[in-house]
């Protein structure tokens, strides 16, 4: 998922996983 989401912990590449 490449959008504007807080994944994990990189508030800069969001759902790279």
């Amino acid at each position: 998922d490449i959008e504007v989401k807080p994944y994990k912990r990189s508030p800069k590449k969001v759902g790279n996983k």
